[in-house]
């Protein structure tokens, strides 16, 4: 016997009144690692790695932000530069160079990410939102322009970051679906270019 299929039902989950209450400010991480647009895109990937981040807002000498950069930023520079298939990670970067002269692939890719600077690869329109706007908003604004990170900016200065995990965490405690992450707050903070984790 067939079962009738039935369309998925689409509704928008109500949003907690808990959760329309809270700003940008209640729950945006105050420590950012920046980077500028000088650094290299090797430095810029190694400190990415090193703080354990997928993004790093661009700033210039007064902290201003000036573009976001983004691994996915990083390797569809490189897929353009050297024809490398649009890796997601390592190992993608190793399987794409299995048939091919591996050892030639991986050296232009170094060469590429040492000669081309951040701002090469650095989105230059980031969308921001500051300390006062509507939490919920903000993350209908990240999912319209499918973004995972908006720096916080107040009078012009990069105060934060809101990333997804940020709104996710925000959700959970508000529906009661999730205990509160704990988590370590320092001032802004500059990624360090000579950092050479990876």
């Amino acid at each position: 016997m067939l079962e009738s299929l039935r369309a998925p039902n689409r509704s928008t989950p109500a949003v907690p009144d808990a959760f329309r209450a809270l700003t940008v400010g209640d729950v945006m991480t105050k420590s950012v690692y920046t980077v500028t647009a000088n650094w290299t895109l090797l430095d810029a990937a190694r400190a990415m790695r090193a703080h354990h981040v997928s993004g790093m807002p661009v700033v210039d000498e007064d902290d201003r932000v000036v573009g976001v950069l983004s691994e996915s930023d990083i390797v569809q520079e490189l897929h353009e530069a050297t024809g490398v298939g649009n890796a997601r990670g390592v190992l993608d970067l190793f399987l794409a160079a299995a048939g091919l002269r591996r050892k030639d692939m991986i050296e232009n890719c170094l060469h590429h990410l040492t000669r081309r600077k951040v701002s090469d690869a650095m989105a230059r329109r980031p969308v921001t939102v500051s300390t006062d706007d509507s939490l919920a908003e903000a993350a209908r604004l990240m999912r319209r322009f499918s973004v995972n990170r908006v720096p916080v900016v107040r009078d012009d200065g990069l105060v934060g970051i809101l990333t997804r995990q940020d709104v996710v965490e925000a959700l959970s405690r508000t529906t009661g679906r999730g205990a509160p992450v704990a988590r370590r707050f320092t001032r802004g903070v500059r990624a360090d270019a000579s950092s050479r984790a990876m």
